[in-house]
């Protein structure tokens, strides 16, 4: 019992603690660097390392779990693709919109690598999806692709600020936002899980 409680404890604090990432961010930019978070900035940077980070994550999973590798090739191809989204900053000097070919690539590997292996694939995600490190990431999850994109568009905030209005305002809210996705997912992406003794123990 000391040991769950402990457990629960720890997930608190370190959820806190990527809470607080976005605010030292931001900080950053706007106040020690006055840059308006750019592309190429404090909060951007910090992004792709989290979004990184989980990707590596997984993807070691990936050759010690043989048990879910076809899940865990799928959730690691997802992963990849958000982390090269995350990078059309750079990959549009190639040309514009050139990280949809490389995006789409990584997408036909996974899917054809999960369903040649489903086997591995169905169980695991059953598992995954009854499991705290599943909820977690999915709550980052929907922080990134969703909560960010609509509490952060611009005509949302000119109808609430109207003339006090600033596209920064904007801005700040959705990189804010997104950076304390990506921690959540991280956090998710380390975190062991924990399944229903009913269902297949897998280890991810």
């Amino acid at each position: 019992m000391v040991r769950a409680g402990w457990a629960t404890v720890s997930i608190f604090i370190g959820l806190i603690l990527v809470a607080l990432l976005p605010i030292v961010t931001v900080y950053l930019d706007i106040v020690v660097l006055e840059n308006g978070l750019p592309e190429v900035g404090v909060t951007e940077i910090v992004q792709a390392v989290l979004l990184l980070a989980s990707v590596v994550l997984f993807a070691r999973k990936v050759r010690r779990n043989p048990k879910a590798r076809g899940f865990l090739v799928l959730v690691t191809g997802f992963l990849l693709v958000m982390f090269i989204r995350e990078l059309d900053h750079y990959l549009d000097m190639i040309v514009h919109g050139f990280w949809v070919y490389p995006a789409l690539l990584v997408t036909g590997i996974a899917i054809a690598y999960a369903v040649k292996n489903s086997g591995t694939t169905q169980a695991p995600m059953t598992a995954f999806g009854y499991s705290q490190q599943g909820a977690i990431i999915c709550i980052g999850l929907v922080i990134v692709l969703v909560f960010s994109r609509l509490f952060g568009t611009g005509s949302f905030w000119e109808l609430i600020l109207q003339d006090q209005y600033v596209s920064l305002s904007k801005t700040i809210v959705q990189e804010g936002l997104e950076l304390l996705g990506y921690g959540i997912i991280l956090f998710g992406s380390a975190y062991r899980r924990q399944t229903p003794r009913n269902l297949t123990a897998l280890e991810f």
